[in-house]
């Protein structure tokens, strides 16, 4: 089965503040960076979460869902999509109210130091949802049915050579890729374990892969139907290529 994510594609890509650019840092809702601890818990804060968006032409701000990059493992996104994440499956996930306004900071700079104007409405402000997913997607493999290569650590497209001892749980998979990688961190190519195909014992239609938060055929129909993420809106869906994504459909609980 395919997998997606949606990718932006603004003409101007050195247009770093650009019209669909919202921030949002550790500071604004108390997140610590420490994995061992953002692997298993969720944000906890009593207020919704504030953003700042950067004025540009006023044509596209406060509009579009967008990839978040401080944290790696949310997906920043306006109602209407959330209405459509919501009908379909998931791995552990939390979702947290946000609301975007303009960063009036940038705005009064600008207008001081370089006598620019924006045609916008200043106060405007809009809702948004932030969407985490816990990073336990490797948790859920089902390693036993799966075939492993060594890789170039940074290269992971790279094979090495294939890796032919059986793995059967997340902690034997972790022991291993750590002695691989800090047996040869010092080589000039730094190995590691990875696989062509992940295999997962539920059945997911949005799930974690590594780098992005990708969907399904059937997610991407509902999405289309929005007209949304569209080239009009500066907005792509691409094919997950990493590597292949397997769903078995069991019922399985990490212990």
């Amino acid at each position: 089965m395919k997998y997606y994510y949606i990718t932006e594609n603004f003409p101007d890509n050195s247009e770093n503040f650009g019209s669909s650019k919202l921030g949002v840092s550790a500071s604004n809702i108390g997140l610590s960076f420490d994995r061992n601890v953002f692997r298993k818990t969720f944000w906890e804060y009593p207020k919704n979460i504030r953003l700042d968006a950067y004025a540009s032409d006023g044509t596209r701000i406060l509009k579009f869902l967008n990839y978040v990059q401080e944290a790696m493992y949310i997906l920043l996104m306006i109602p209407k999509i959330k209405t459509v994440f919501e009908q379909f499956s998931m791995p552990v996930h939390k979702w947290h109210q946000a609301e975007a306004g303009y960063n009036l900071k940038y705005i009064h700079n600008m207008k001081r130091f370089h006598n620019i104007e924006f045609d916008i409405n200043i106060n405007e402000k809009r809702d948004y949802w932030v969407l985490q997913l816990l990073d336990k997607s490797r948790e859920e493999l089902a390693f036993e049915e799966m075939d492993f290569n060594i890789v170039d650590f940074r290269n992971r497209k790279s094979i090495l050579r294939s890796f032919d001892t059986k793995i059967s749980t997340f902690e034997e998979f972790n022991d291993i890729g750590r002695e691989i990688y800090l047996a040869t961190k010092k080589n000039e190519i730094i190995e590691d374990i990875d696989s062509p195909k992940y295999t997962y014992h539920k059945s997911y239609d949005i799930l974690w892969a590594g780098t992005k938060v990708v969907f399904n055929d059937k997610v991407k129909t509902a999405l289309e139907a929005t007209n949304i993420i569209t080239p009009e809106n500066g907005l792509q869906f691409v094919e997950f290529t990493d590597y292949e994504i397997e769903m078995l459909g069991e019922e399985f609980k990490i212990v």
